[in-house]
């Protein structure tokens, strides 16, 4: 039985990822694995984990690709395993293809070293464009563990906190940052590579999603209704 599904406390980054941006990186990889070797027999993708999966929005977009998918989160969204992430034991499990996730921004290069200490296949995390920068994350990270590859959004991935909606905008840039183990270390001297991730909202969004991912629209604030709750809480 599933844990009941709880409001996330303010202080947890909830930002549901727009299922067609999962969708991406799943072509991306696609395109990309086969064109590098990953040190095995043949390219798998059978199991993965997200481990700050929220409200299942990215974990139900890897289930069309990946006959196993593990979801845990530290707060009950619903999901069946409720753990902290970082607080994970080291577990270097061969079967475990791809940890794909989005994770807490203040936290994110935690989680990704982290993950990769768990040793799967490939690494993906969803970030901000920005994210590349920074004198911390160089030391930290980017020193030792460059990412393999870096997939960059040509368009807005939009991103709200506690819900999906689907009718949302931002001015913020989004990609997925790819590691790939077996490449390590040697891919250290030439990483990362840069691929563009076209315009893909439309045609990667299906028309079931809304149901399947509890899909909301926001009204504008101009909007009627918008404007008697302002009136309200004056």
């Amino acid at each position: 039985m599933k844990n009941r599904r709880l409001p996330a406390p303010d202080g947890l980054d909830f930002f549901p990822t727009p299922p067609w941006a999962t969708r991406a990186l799943m072509l991306m990889l696609f395109d990309f694995l086969p064109r590098i070797s990953l040190g095995r027999n043949q390219w798998r993708m059978e199991t993965a984990w997200d481990p700050c999966c929220g409200a299942g929005h990215m974990s139900g977009v890897l289930r069309e690709t990946f006959s196993t998918v593990h979801e845990s989160d530290v707060h009950p969204y619903g999901q069946d395993t409720v753990l902290d992430f970082l607080d994970t034991e080291f577990c270097a499990d061969p079967d475990l293809d791809a940890i794909v996730m989005n994770p807490p921004f203040n936290k994110a290069a935690a989680f990704v070293r982290h993950a990769l200490s768990h040793r799967p296949a490939i690494v993906a995390a969803l970030v901000r464009s920005n994210w590349i920068e920074g004198k911390t994350r160089y030391a930290t990270l980017f020193r030792d563990r460059p990412p393999t590859a870096v997939f960059q959004f040509v368009e807005r991935v939009p991103m709200v906190a506690g819900r999906w909606a689907i009718n949302a905008r931002t001015a913020t840039s989004y990609a997925w940052f790819v590691w790939v183990d077996s490449l390590y270390p040697t891919v250290a001297e030439n990483a990362p590579l840069l691929r563009f991730i076209p315009p893909c909202r439309q045609t990667l969004s299906r028309d079931d999603d809304v149901l399947r991912f509890g899909g909301c629209s926001d009204l504008p604030k101009t909007h009627p209704v918008m404007r008697g709750l302002e009136g309200k809480t004056r």
